[in-house]
This record gives C-alpha cells, structure tokens and sequence, in this order.
C-alpha cells in the first residue's frame, strides 16, 4: 500500500510540474500583445524557464541528499507554484524573465526526485511498471493542465488563471510534502 500511495504521490507530482512547464506554450502568445513581445523575446522568455528547469535538477538532488526528497520536492513545488502566480502580476519583459527564471528552478526539482521516490519504492520489484505509470501522469499533466489554463483565461483572463493556478499549486507542493511522509 505504501508503494501504490509513493507512487500516485509521485505521478502527482509529476502531472503537476509537467502541467507547469507544458502552460507555458499557453501564456506565450497571450503575453505577446500585451507585452509588446517579439518572437526572439518570447523564445528567450521560454529559454529562461528551460535553462533555470534544467540547470537547477543537481542542485536539487544535492540538496535532496542533505535535507531530504521530500522538503526540496515539496519545497520546489511550492516555489514554482508561487512564481507561477506571480507571472500573472508581471508587468512586462523583464519582470516575467526574472520570475520564469525562479519558477523553472522551483520546477527543476520534480524530475530528479519524484522519479527517486518512485523508483526507491519498487526496488524490490515492479519498478518498469511503476516508472511507466509515473511518466504517463507527466503526460496527463501536459495536455490537462494548459487546457485548463487556457479555458480559465478564456473564462477569467490570464492572469487570474494564471494566479489561481498557481495558488492550485502551491496547494499541491504541501499536499506532497503531506502524502510523502513515509
């Protein structure tokens, strides 16, 4: 049961983060018009995010190793969650490269840790399955969580999607802190 529980905790997290980073593709050209954003703009806006997603995942895991999986996770969730409301405050190019840059740190903790969990879980068996199950809520969490960004901002408008979502998660980034503590 511990298992099962490690891993719908884990593919929480990864439908969550994998959603995060997917809504970007969402919020770009809605912050083209209103930010006056060139293509080569918006195309370093998304290298920020990337880059910070990227270059933070072994700063995460060495920071895993001294104060635990699940606190960075849980941690970084709450942070990327918090940016991701913050990107609906913005108010223009520099604002929102600052807070992407911070919000793909945040995010760069999912991949390295959630997928230890996981797999620290099933090391007595199962753990093709159970890697396979998590990567398929990643993927649940790309096309689930931009289409509801993307009807919140048809809905409300793209900040208050935006910053409610974001609220959503940092929400989760306690929820996981809370489901993980076994």
């Amino acid at each position: 049961m511990k298992r099962k529980a490690t891993l719908a905790t884990g593919g929480f997290a990864h439908f969550v983060h994998d959603g995060f980073t997917d809504s970007m593709y969402v919020l770009f050209p809605l912050w083209a018009e209103p930010f006056g954003l060139s293509l080569s703009q918006v195309g370093f806006l998304k290298m920020c995010s990337s880059s910070a997603l990227a270059s933070f995942q072994l700063p995460a895991s060495l920071l895993a190793e001294r104060f635990g999986e699940r606190a960075v996770l849980s941690a970084g969730t709450v942070v990327a969650g918090a940016c991701f409301a913050l990107l609906g405050l913005a108010s223009g190019f520099a604002a929102l490269a600052v807070i992407l840059i911070a919000f793909g740190a945040g995010c760069g903790t999912q991949h390295p840790l959630a997928s230890s969990v996981v797999s620290r879980a099933y090391d007595s068996g199962g753990r093709r399955a159970a890697i396979g199950a998590y990567n398929f809520s990643g993927d649940l969490g790309k096309v689930a969580v931009p289409a509801s960004v993307a009807a919140g901002a048809v809905a409300i408008g793209w900040r208050e999607s935006t910053i409610a979502y974001g609220m959503v998660c940092v929400a989760a980034g306690i929820v996981i802190f809370l489901l993980l503590r076994h």
